[in-house]
């Protein structure tokens, strides 16, 4: 072959190599954008329950659900607003769930400082209907106890651990025992969130140590007299300082 028929060759070739690159994004872009929907949808799951605020002396209405990473609060996994009855559906990342579970946070429309709080830390769970009511609340801030004890440690804090240290609380008929208890730490907590406070935030102050409770809750905010009138509910009451003082019962 000559060199002149090789020099035409190549000329040929330069611009149908540049075509083949210049189409090859195309193509792409094509099998991205064509790929099965349904694929892209089952990396998410939809939670769906209710805000129910019996026992709490609060008015019902809408609220605002926000789904958060129990380890760190900080990251939202999800949000949607309920219905005038509390029922709600939202949307969270199934890697997500698996890898950290969800705190989910109900926020009055209504009264601010009105925040109940459900954990949901297995995804078989994510599949059945989601109560956050008085139960789910003392639930969730006993959990935070430990987040807030083991913090960093994450084979500690990994969704199933936190399951299996909870779930002497959070089986039906202990729920039930505990119920008249719960709704008494609730109710105060109600009553007590003024200011910036709520009531999350005041439950997650009242577990623990007994001994500590009053520097934790007047550290936070909470008046004196709503302290006190804890601190005597708690002398009163066997199950309620079995509740309050409960993290420690779960870890022995």
């Amino acid at each position: 072959m000559s060199a002149s028929a090789v020099c035409v060759r190549r000329r040929r070739a330069g611009p149908a190599i540049l075509i083949s690159l210049a189409f090859f994004p195309s193509v792409l872009a094509a099998l991205i954008f064509s790929a099965d929907p349904l694929s892209a949808a089952e990396k998410t799951v939809t939670l769906r329950g209710r805000v129910d605020v019996a026992g709490l002396e609060v008015p019902a209405g809408t609220f605002t659900v926000r789904a958060l990473q129990p380890q760190k609060r900080s990251n939202e996994l999800g949000k949607a607003d309920s219905d005038a009855s509390g029922n709600f559906q939202l949307t969270v990342d199934e890697e997500a769930l698996a890898l950290y579970g969800v705190v989910l946070e109900a926020a009055s429309a209504g009264k601010r400082s009105v925040v109940l709080e459900a954990v949901l830390l297995r995804q078989r769970e994510a599949g059945q209907p989601i109560a956050i009511g008085v139960s789910s609340m003392l639930e969730t801030a006993i959990l935070s106890w430990k987040v807030q004890a083991n913090d960093n440690d994450f084979e500690v804090l990994r969704p199933g651990a936190l399951s299996n240290w909870l779930r002497p609380i959070s089986e039906p008929k202990t729920r039930d025992r505990l119920k008249r208890a719960y709704t008494a730490v609730a109710k105060w907590a109600a009553a007590a969130a003024t200011g910036s406070q709520t009531t999350a935030t005041v439950l997650r102050a009242a577990v623990g140590d007994i001994r500590f409770m009053a520097k934790r809750l007047g550290d936070l905010g909470v008046s004196a007299g709503a302290v006190a009138e804890l601190t005597e509910l708690a002398r009163k009451d066997p199950e309620v300082a079995y509740v309050l003082m409960m993290p420690y019962f779960l870890d022995l």
